[in-house]
């Protein structure tokens, strides 16, 4: 059974076998992950997102500023493509051009970072950590847990800043720690 409640939410019931009706025994619509496409893109390109902004304090940005800039772009084109395309048979010619201007532009990106040793690498752990602070609430909501959207959507966020911050807080160590960068920017004050 289904009911719409006065904020407009639906509620979905099944019997418990008492009788009576409860949220916690109505019984899935669908399997867990599998209505979750575009939230499963939009944690891919978040993820994506953080890890080139990694290998740009890691110091490949510095190697060739503007060739960095238009492989990155490129690589996240084309993972946008192969992720936010159209779904089913209309959606291949995105995936199979989306992939190929990935792949193409990943190639670039490694070819400069060729025969360069990146500081900090450790900064990269951000990066799964992202990806599963936005997969996993939906996938929990996907299952039935959190059972409302919105809620999934705030747990999303928060955990999603949490891994930001674990990652920012990775560049800072891999770069000397709090005290080194305190000190470098108390000296460019004077």
């Amino acid at each position: 059974m289904a009911l719409r409640d006065a904020a407009g939410r639906w509620h979905r019931f099944g019997f418990d076998g008492r009788d009576s009706l409860s949220e916690r025994t109505a019984a899935l619509v669908s399997e867990p992950g599998e209505n979750i496409r575009a939230e499963t893109g939009t944690a891919v390109l978040a993820a994506l997102t953080v890890l080139l902004a990694a290998l740009a304090a890691t110091g490949l940005w510095r190697r060739s500023p503007a060739g960095f800039a238009v492989f990155g772009l490129l690589v996240w084109a084309g993972v946008y493509l192969l992720v936010k395309g159209p779904p089913g048979i209309f959606g291949l010619p995105f995936a199979a051009f989306g992939f190929l201007l990935a792949a193409a532009a990943s190639a670039g990106l490694a070819g400069i970072g060729a025969d360069t040793r990146l500081r900090g690498p450790s900064v990269i752990v951000a990066v799964p950590l992202t990806f599963a602070a936005i997969y996993l609430p939906f996938l929990g909501w996907s299952a039935g847990w959190p059972d409302d959207y919105g809620t999934a959507v705030v747990l999303a966020r928060v955990l999603c800043l949490l891994a930001l911050v674990a990652g920012a807080h990775f560049a800072v160590r891999d770069r000397g720690g709090y005290r080194r960068i305190t000190r470098g920017l108390r000296a460019r004050r004077r």
